[in-house]
């Protein structure tokens, strides 16, 4: 058994019958069975405990409060909040670490790969892994961020380019774990197009994408009738794609913000992004890797929100904080073409990178 891995990804596919598939979510799961050569595949949740002794349970609780109480812990640490929080999360973690134990002792694993960004499991089935002296991959699979990439606990990081290398180096990363492999965006399932128009004999009206993430119910519902507010203040209607996050399913919650009949939430599983972002004159978002892909094919990004750094940009990205900003921006790009043009010209991709290249390069350092 040559690998586990903690998420589907693009190699999914290609990978050798040898290869012991994981998979947290039972709605993953049941997708990845209909892909004959995800086998063996193991639904994580189903996966029994490792038996561990009281003395071994009661001593790692005994750890736990000398961290939190030593002088060498940072006082935010020791704060009733975290120690409350710390009292809830580290069951379930002990839980997880104890069904890994099971795994890794049940299949002959020899190297572990997972995909970057807000991975639930990834980084403690490597951890695991390397308790065992095994090698483990990460292969990046979104923008680098702290929340979802440290740790950086993997022997080997395939990242798209040479700015997520060094943003990676910044936070203690060695260069020599490091390969650049580009960027990849092979979707996991083939999606229904979703149709520009329902009369095609009529003027095109302008389209704007926005990609939703998983930034709470009270985040998305202001973007949402922020960017509703603006599109009803000018003079042409616009038909605005919301393409929902995995985690927001159909979004019904957000069904009611929606003012124009040509607005409408895309769920993650109905709309072929790929067809989305070529369609749009205009992609909108808070920070999803929508916007990177975006910038691949030329199209003007506006970032909702306040002004942040962005590590893998060059030039001066637009931000947005309130209707009327927005208003006259759909204003501009309805009244002026070239507008659209001025957008696009604000930033750029430090990496351009090679989509097509990519798959070829991570199976190259994988198998050499």
């Amino acid at each position: 058994m040559n690998l586990v891995r903690a998420e589907l990804f693009f190699l999914t596919q290609d990978m050798p019958q040898a290869c012991l598939y994981l998979s947290h979510s039972k709605k993953e799961y049941l997708k990845m069975l209909q892909i004959k050569n995800c086998r063996p595949l193991i639904l994580l949740n189903d996966i029994q405990e490792k038996e561990v002794s009281d003395t071994e349970e009661q001593e790692i609780w005994k750890q736990m409060e000398q961290i939190c109480s030593s002088s060498k812990t940072a006082s935010l640490f020791k704060s009733k909040a975290f120690k409350q929080w710390l009292l809830k999360k580290v069951p379930r973690t002990l839980k997880r670490i104890r069904q890994m134990q099971t795994l890794f002792s049940t299949y002959p694993i020899t190297k572990t790969i997972y995909g970057s960004t807000l991975n639930r499991h990834g980084a403690l089935v490597t951890s695991v892994a390397q308790s065992k002296q095994l090698f483990t991959v990460n292969i990046q699979h979104g923008l680098v961020g702290e929340l979802g990439h440290l740790p950086l606990n993997a022997d080997l990081h395939l990242v798209w380019g040479e700015a997520d290398a060094r943003y990676l180096e910044s936070f203690g990363a060695n260069r020599q774990q490091l390969h650049v492999c580009g960027p990849v965006f092979i979707r996991n399932y083939e999606a229904k197009h979703v149709p520009t128009e329902q009369n095609e004999s009529s003027p095109k009206k302008m389209r704007v994408l926005v990609a939703l993430q998983p930034l709470g119910r009270v985040f998305n519902r202001r973007m949402i009738q922020m960017i509703e507010k603006a599109a009803s203040g000018v003079s042409e209607p616009l038909i605005i794609d919301y393409k929902l996050h995995p985690d927001q399913g159909k979004g019904k919650r957000y069904q009611s913000l929606l003012c124009s009949p040509f607005s409408k939430l895309i769920p993650h599983h109905k709309g072929n992004l790929q067809s989305l972002l070529s369609q749009a004159d205009i992609i909108i978002t808070h920070s999803s890797a929508v916007a990177y892909e975006g910038l691949l094919q030329n199209k003007a990004i506006l970032f909702y929100g306040p002004p942040i750094p962005f590590y893998y940009l060059r030039g001066t990205p637009f931000f947005f904080q309130d209707s009327l900003c927005l208003q006259e921006v759909f204003a501009k790009a309805l009244q002026r073409p070239q507008f659209l043009e001025e957008l696009r010209s604000r930033c750029t991709l430090i990496d351009q990178g090679d989509p097509n290249r990519a798959k070829e390069n991570i199976k190259e350092v994988l198998f050499k």
